[in-house]
């Protein structure tokens, strides 16, 4: 296995203790991250559609987009410390 269930299970916590202290939900963290990696300019983002919660998910998705918080240093580093615990997915995916 690429990353034992533990170590998913440390990961989910940290991003929730980020997510709690930026008022801005897991989903929120995980984006965020995503867009503030080095060459990254956009991220694909699905919806239920259909549901009757679309609405609030779409509103939930724009909350990244906004200027009013942003992942510091110390959440990069918190994430990361966790990511290099795992191995990358890369190497055991079918598609390289």
């Amino acid at each position: 296995h690429c990353w034992r269930w533990a170590l998913f299970q440390e990961l989910l916590a940290t991003l929730k203790a980020i997510a709690d202290d930026k008022n801005v939900s897991v989903s929120n963290v995980a984006l965020k991250w995503v867009l503030q990696q080095p060459g990254v300019a956009s991220a694909i983002v699905g919806g239920r559609l259909g549901s009757e919660e679309q609405a609030q998910e779409a509103q939930e998705n724009r909350r990244v987009l906004s200027e009013d918080w942003s992942l510091d240093s110390r959440d990069m580093l918190a994430i990361a410390r966790i990511q290099e615990q795992g191995k990358p997915l890369i190497n055991f995916l079918g598609d390289v």
